[in-house]
Formats: structure tokens, sequence, C-alpha cells
């Protein structure tokens, strides 16, 4: 219903189902999975699926084991088993959800309206034969016995907080191998401020929106337990409701006595506030007290709604009975004032358990709903309702909230998810949209009435123009253990996101799954949505720009983009691939072709790392055959195969996943590699501290991550050792490690850009006016990586420009400013940059924005500076001074920021990055070149 809580969850909730048909037990209880929200333009064939958690009651596996079907009050959603993506969600109000036994297309659907218990006669057609593919009901079995199929699987399924959890074994200390769906927040409302700039929420996880910008600002802090969210009106300052109290502010905390307060409205310095079982009212700041005779004229109802003020301080509240078939004698709705302590009048009662009541903007009529499907309009003036409005609802839909448009349409919301539109002066719906997929529990409007905000129990919250009475925008968050990630949706698939949601996305394009960096780069239009949203056309522009450099980094043109673009194909063969393995080693059988032109190269990733050596990607002809075994790490692998031809168009990404199970355990070996160069061959560009920076990264990894790996293996490599045919020798260190172990690389040194600004790594004997003669192309130095077997790997780049720089971005200049009585080093020669008209903040935007969705190496890897910044070293840190942050970063728990004894790799990327920018007062900004997103390596 419209007000009651969220149920609390178990963090691990675990439950054996024994049935005869599995091959093993499926572990499952209150499935919280994700929904999906499914956009896309007709005829495009591409449509975006996001996913968070829902409450899910049911799932079965399709015979053929290739799908999951799982089940919500007012929904099923259909899951590809083998790569876990989301393939289609289906408005379907159904008690339970069974396999077909012979076409994984078909499911039946129990639409009983009630339980199997209330149905005497097995005859009846109750059994609904649904085509998911389609969504289409295709025939009807009756209530006889159906038999709960569940095809064997490998995977043992847990449900944590709202994720179904895959192991292979479940034992105390057994990990996950994948995941399926989200975590949401859930919504109880969702209200913006006086000028519409900002957006506050309630629910699991209070929040602050901006609107202008298409951020999530932050959660809101509270000393307990929130209701319910409000702005103070004319300000930016939020209110929060709750258990006995209402914070008004940071440390203004008032009391209210003896229930909790779900809704409140202000009127001058008036404050009335509404508990389930009183009502009460603060007068000028002064506490807060009962008002006695409104729970009087209750008579053992419960308080659920208080309406806005109207009429020089009038307002109504709406009550509820207790149970779903008690009625009791007290009035379900009442007028009250700010300026008396008793109920003015009592509406008609003609209605109960009322959800919503809504004032309409002439203050002369109000709409009130109630759970039974009733949406009634209330005069004002007599308090008599003068007609009711009717609409088709399916069986057990109960109407939750209401709002009134500015030209008098009346909108009402349903616990299906279900918004109902009815235009002035008419009692018949004329439409109905289901843009939401669980029970919306508010409809309110923006300050200028221009927008509407629609909220469900799910986390999604609606923008809609209240003028075309369409959606503008779909705002989803999702809470994990990496924090919150949002985004922000257009329902033709266009999209503004943090760069971690992709966990959360993927793409179906003619009934196949694909991963997030499919179409991210086509979808992905920050600018797009800003545009929508009425953001300032200045940023929209900027954004725009930042998406165009975007492509070019990519080397990818807007035709290309294009849903009806040519692209060559890959075929995989998947009747061999398991879903879990003991073997390490997989066999891999595609076939690439093209119809057109020739093929250049083909590309296989294991957890985002290329795996085949140079020689064997580059392809030739129109069509090639790969069989490969590929090396597999412990736990999941997710693989990806795809193919480019020679115009530079890709084929879509085939993408599974196989969980190797070894059978003994695994102990990962950690590879260190460190190049410093002090003293050069050209002793006038010598440094004081870059030799000495490899051996301290050396020796501070082995302390401190010694005792979680097998072996440390380290390669430390300073001044004459440090030259381009070095490389091979660090290649062919690292070629002897195993696809779980961990590979590092560590360079300190000077950083160059040549004339035509080309970047280089200065080795030993580089000719500092000819840096392609003796230097280390960065390219070369990523190389490193190649055809190496350590899947987890990274690399800390110490020098100056060693962050990425887009050539068409900058000019060269001669010199540069050192800032006057410091004694810095900058690890810089050659030519230095400088940056045109905006593109530093462009440079943020593809940083903060977009994910990096080329493959490179596979490597994350952290430069000490911008492409156009300089890096520095000095006495005061005996380092440099990017070196020496990494260095205090794993010294101590400083960088721990979960505080969970253990320190990530992205805890110590996110600690460095701080730290530099912090004591180089900003003039030095560490930059992430690359990252993969698959590992998150742990140090002890």
């Amino acid at each position: 219903m419209g007000g009651r809580d969220a149920p609390a969850r178990p963090a691990l909730n675990l439950k054996i189902t024994n049935n005869p048909m599995e091959k093993i037990k499926i572990f499952l209880v209150s499935l919280l999975l994700g929904i999906s929200f499914t956009v896309g333009a007709e005829g495009d064939g591409i449509k975006t699926m996001f996913h968070q958690g829902h409450p899910v009651s049911d799932f079965v596996i399709s015979y053929d084991e290739k799908y999951v079907l799982t089940r919500s009050e007012g929904e099923v959603c259909v899951w590809d088993l083998n790569n876990r993506m989301l393939l289609a969600t289906l408005p379907i109000h159904t008690l339970e959800i069974y396999a077909h036994p012979t076409d994984s297309r078909l499911f039946f659907a129990d639409t009983r309206l009630g339980s199997a218990d209330d149905i005497t006669d097995p005859t009846v057609n109750v059994f609904e034969l649904i085509d998911w593919t389609t969504g289409k009901k295709i025939g009807k079995m009756s209530a006889g016995y159906m038999p709960k199929l569940y095809a064997g699987s490998d995977y043992t399924f847990a449900t944590n907080n709202d994720r179904l959890l895959l192991f292979t074994a479940l034992d105390e200390n057994a990990k996950p191998v994948g995941t399926i769906g989200g975590q949401s927040p859930g919504i109880r409302s969702a209200r913006s401020n006086s000028n519409d700039s900002l957006l506050v929420t309630s629910g699991r996880r209070p929040s602050l929106w901006d609107l202008r910008h298409a951020n999530l600002i932050g959660s809101i802090p509270s000393s307990g337990k929130v209701t319910e969210t409000y702005f103070i009106p004319g300000t930016d300052e939020v209110i929060i409701t709750g258990d006995n109290r209402i914070e008004l502010g940071e440390g203004n905390n008032m009391p209210v006595p003896g229930d909790k307060i779900h809704a409140l409205e202000i009127y001058g310095d008036n404050i009335v506030a509404l508990g389930y079982e009183h009502l009460f009212k603060s007068v000028a700041g002064k506490p807060f007290y009962k008002m006695p005779e409104f729970r009087k004229t209750a008579n053992g109802r419960l308080f659920t709604v208080l309406s806005r003020p109207y009429g020089n301080g009038k307002f109504l509240i709406g009550g509820s009975d207790v149970g779903t078939h008690v009625k009791f004698e007290g009035i379900s709705v009442a007028e009250g004032s700010f300026d008396s302590d008793t109920p003015l009048r009592n509406a008609e009662n003609n209605y109960h358990k009322i959800t919503d009541i809504k004032i309409a903007p002439g203050d002369d009529y109000a709409v009130v709903t109630s759970i039974f499907t009733d949406v009634a309009l209330l005069d004002l003036k007599t308090l008599k309702y003068t007609s009711a409005l009717t609409a088709d609802y399916d069986d057990l839909e109960i109407v939750t909230a209401c709002e009134i448009l500015p030209d008098g349409t009346v909108v009402s919301g349903t616990s299906l998810g279900k918004l109902i539109f009815w235009k002035k002066g008419q009692t018949i719906s004329h439409r109905s949209s289901r843009d939401h997929h669980a029970e919306i529990k508010s409809i309110t409007l923006s300050s200028d009435s221009t927008r509407m905000f629609t909220a469900d129990m799910n986390g999604q919250i609606t923008v809609w123009d209240t003028k075309t009475q369409e959606p503008i925008v779909f705002v989803y968050q999702t809470t994990g253990d990496s924090g919150s990630e949002y985004i922000f949706l257009t329902p033709d698939h266009y999209y503004k996101a943090t760069p971690g949601i992709n966990r959360h996305i993927n793409f179906v394009k003619d009934g196949q799954p694909y991963a997030f960096e499919q179409f991210d780069l086509r979808n992905n239009r920050p600018d797009i949505i800003l545009s929508r949203l009425g953001g300032d056309p200045a940023e929209v522009e900027l954004l725009h720009k930042a998406w165009k450099k975007r492509l070019r980094r990519a080397g990818i043109s807007e035709e290309s983009l294009s849903a009806d673009y040519h692209v060559p194909t890959a075929d995989l063969n998947r009747k061999s691939i398991p879903l879990i393995t003991s073997e390490g080693i997989l066999p891999l059988d595609v076939d690439f072709a093209d119809t057109q032109y020739n093929l250049s190269d083909v590309t296989v990733t294991v957890n985002g790392v290329p795996v085949l050596s140079p020689d064997k990607r580059r392809v030739s002809g129109k069509a090639f055959k790969l069989k490969e075994n590929i090396a597999l790490a412990s736990g999941n692998n997710e693989i990806t195969v795809w193919c480019t031809n020679v115009k530079g168009a890709s084929s879509l990404r085939e993408t599974f996943n196989v969980t190797y199970t070894p059978q003994h355990p695994v102990k990962h070996d950690l590879y260190i590699v460190a190049a410093g160069v002090s003293g050069y061959a050209d002793s006038r560009y010598n440094l004081g501290f870059a030799a000495k920076d490899a051996g301290d990264f050396v020796e501070a990894l082995k302390k401190r991550a010694g005792q979680n790996f097998g072996d440390v293996k380290t390669l430390v490599l300073t001044d004459a050792q440090v030259t381009a045919a070095s490389m091979d020798r660090i290649r062919s260190f690292l070629a002897t490690s195993k696809p779980d172990d961990v590979a590092l690389v560590f360079f300190a040194g000077h950083g160059v850009l040549d004339s035509e600004l080309d970047y280089y790594l200065a080795a030993y004997d580089m000719d500092f006016a000819n840096p392609k003669n003796g230097g280390i192309a960065y390219d070369d130095f990523m190389g490193v990586f190649d055809g190496v077997p350590a899947l987890n790997r990274a690399c800390f780049i110490d020098a100056c420009h060693s962050g990425e720089l887009d050539k068409e971005d900058y000019l060269a200049v001669n010199t540069v400013d050192m800032p006057a009585g410091e004694e810095l080093v900058f690890r810089s020669a050659g030519q230095n940059v400088s940056a045109k008209e905006d593109i530093e903040r462009v440079n943020t935007i593809l940083s903060d924005m977009f994910r990096d969705t080329r493959w490179g190496v596979g490597a994350t890897v952290l430069s000490s500076a911008g492409g156009g910044e300089l890096a520095v070293e000095s006495s005061e840190w005996n380092n440099g001074l990017f070196t020496y942050c990494l260095l205090k970063g794993i010294q101590g728990d400083t960088a721990d920021s979960d505080h969970n004894g253990s320190i990530s790799l992205s805890e110590w990327i996110d600690y460095t990055r701080r730290q530099v920018s912090n004591l180089s007062e900003g003039r030095q900004s560490p930059t992430l070149r690359s990252q993969n997103y698959h590992y998150d390596l742990e140090i002890k």
C-alpha cells in the first residue's frame, strides 16, 4: 500500500529447496534481483537494459539451462544465465511461474486471484502460456497440478540484499563467482525545491539530486530512520521526518513525542506534522504538541495523508482502517486549519483506506484516492464528492498516489507501476502508461508545474513533461560495496551515468544480449540528457565536445554508430562451452566473417585483458576461423570475442562467462617490475630520486603485500639498465606468470613530448633533442604486458605529461614556469604544452563521466600527472611527489577508506590522487589512463 514501509532484509538468507529433479540444491529465499528498463527507438533494434534491485519471490530455470526467469509482484524478468545479462521484462501480475518442459522461450504464469486453496474447480483455465520473447499470451492450461520443474544447474544460488549470488560451492569460506541484479535504495517520495534545481528523495537511502546538471549530490545525513524528506519553502534546506522527531537542518532536531512522523506541511510560522496515531502542531518554532480532537474524529483510523495548505491555511487529512476487512465509524477525510487545534469539517464518508489527497491549482476541489481503486473529486466548498473517475484495473491492483496537472488532467499511480490519466471533465480514463515496474509511492509536481515526478518502491524516479504528459528521463540509483552509482536514462535509450554503472547496464539487439562496452560510445550522451532537462547551453556544448573527443580517442566516426552501419560478424560455437569447469584451459571455436571487406584483426579478452598474442590477432581475408585454447583464472572468467575489418568497423561482441574451479587451491604470485632513471647519459637531465623511487616502490609492496601472495618476484632496473631494449627483459620476466597472478609495473623518470607531441618515457641513453632516438614510446612501454599470462595487472608512471594528451587540443611551447621560491625539480624535458580553450574542462568531463571502453592491454594505468601537466620531486619528500603519496598509501592504513583491514587498488589510487593534488595545491593531478573494472587488487 501507499504508506507501508519496505520490509527489512537479512544480509544473507539461505533456504534449501529439495527437488528430486534438480542435479544440485538450489538456494533461494525472497529473491531480490534486478529490474530492467527497456528503451529504444522503434526500428533501430537496440534496447538499453538497466537492472537494479527489486523483490522477487519466485524463479525458474529454463529446461535447457540457458535462462533464469524471476518473478516479482508485477513483473517477470528473463536473464541469460551464461552471461548474466537481462534479456526481457514483462509487466505481468502472477502468483507463480513455471518453466515450459520443452521450449525455453515459453513459461506458464499462474494468474489466479487467490491462493491455490481458493480454486476448487481444476478445469478452470488459470495458467497462461506466455512467449517471453514477444510478451504475448498464446494459450492456457487448467488449474490441475503443475509440477515445479527446475532444470539442473551447476550453480548454487543465494540472495544478498538485492542481488542473486552465484556460487560453485556453499560453505563458510565460499565466495560468489558472479551476481545477477543490483542494489536499489527504494524510494517513498521525490520533491523539488522552489526553483526546481534540486530533487530530494526519501526511502532506504534518502538522497539529494542536482537536476540542472543531472548529478547525484549524495545521501542525506540523519540521526535515525527517515520516513519523509521535504525542502523548507523558499530554500535549499532539507527537512527530515522520522521516529519521534523532525530534523530542520544540521543539529536542529525537534522532538515529536510518541509517534512516527510521515508527513508535514508548513504555513507561515506554523508546522503541522502527521503521525499514524496523532496530528501535531508547532507554532513559531515552539515544541510540537498533540491535537487530540483529530484523534477523536478518526475514531480508530490511522492517519495516512496530509494535503498541502489551501484557502488561507486549511488542509485535509486522510485516514485508513486497520486491517483489510475492518471498517471503523471514524471519518476518512477531515478538514483542519493551521489556526485551529480542532477539525473544521468532515467530508462525506464514501471512501476508506485513503492513500493520497491532492489539491487542485485553484483550491476549489481535491482528488482523493483509496486502495479500492477509488479516484474521486471532492468539492472543497461543500466537502462532498462530485464524481468518481473510472479505469480498467488489473486483478489485485490498488491506487497508491495521485496528482493534478496544470491543464486539469488527473493522474493516478497504482501498485503495479501503472499511471492512469483522466482529461479534465471526463470520468473515464483516456490512457494509461506502464513506465514503472513496481508500486508507485508518490506523484508530485515541480514548483513551476512544468515537470511531474513519479517514484516507485524499487528506486525509479521518472521526470515527466506536464504539457506533453510524456516521460523526459528515468533516474536510478544503485547502492553497493563500492558506493552509490546512478543513471539518467531517456526513452530513446541515451543516458548519463557514473562510470561504475556498467555493472547494471547491458544492451539487447535482435534478441541477443551485449555487454556495456558494445554500445556505450553510442548511447552514453550526457549532452543530450542535460539538454532535455533544460540545462545551461554552454555546459551542454562542453559535454558534446567531450563526447566527440571520446569518439576520436576510440578511432570511431559518428557514422559508424548508426544501427544499420555495416559490420562484420562473430559466430561463437557455444555448444562446447561449460558454465563451470575444473579444467584450466577452455577450447574456443569462433567463425569471423565479413561480406564486404577484408578482416584486419580478431580480439579475445578474459576479464577485460586481451589474451591473444599480436601475431594471432592479425588476420586477413573475408573469413577466419579461430580455434584457440584459452587459459582461465580461478573463479569467474568473462570472455568476450569480436573482430574488426579493414574499415575499422567491429562486429557485435559475443560475451559469455565460465567459472573455473581448480581441484586444488591456487595461491597467487605477485610480480613487481620497477624502473627508475636518476642518472642519464646526458647528465644535464639527471634527477635526484627516480632510481630511489623504483627501489622504494618494490620494498614497500614486499613489506605490505607479501603475506597475501605465494611468492613475490621482483625485477628492479635503474639508470643505465633502463633502455628501449630492456622492454624485452621485462616482458620475459612477466611471461613466467600464471593467469591468477598479479603483475605490477612502475616507472619513474623524465616524461618527454617531442615536437609532434608524441609521448616518450626517457630511457638512460635517450637523445633529449630527438626522443625517438632511444626513448621508450608509451605504447611500447605498455607492450611489456603483451602475451603475459597474469590477468590482474596495473601500471604506475611517475613522469611529466604521463596522462593522455590529445594533440589537436594543445599547442607546443618551449618554456616551463617554475613556482618561485620552491625547491622543486620537474620530471620533464623537451616540449611543454599549453591547452586550448575549454580543454581542461573537457578532459575533466571525460575522466569523471565516461568509462574508457578501449581495451588496450587490460591494465589499470595510473599516471602521475595530466597530459598537459608536470610531475615534481623534492628533497622534502625524498621521492617524486607521486611516488611519495603511493608509498604513504600502503605504509599505513590511511588509504583503507572502508576500514576493512586491507587496501584495494581502487582505494590506493583514490588516496594517491587526493594526496598529490592536495600537496601540489592542484598543480599536479594524477590521471587514470585506463582502468580494468574486473579486478580490484587487495593489498594486505
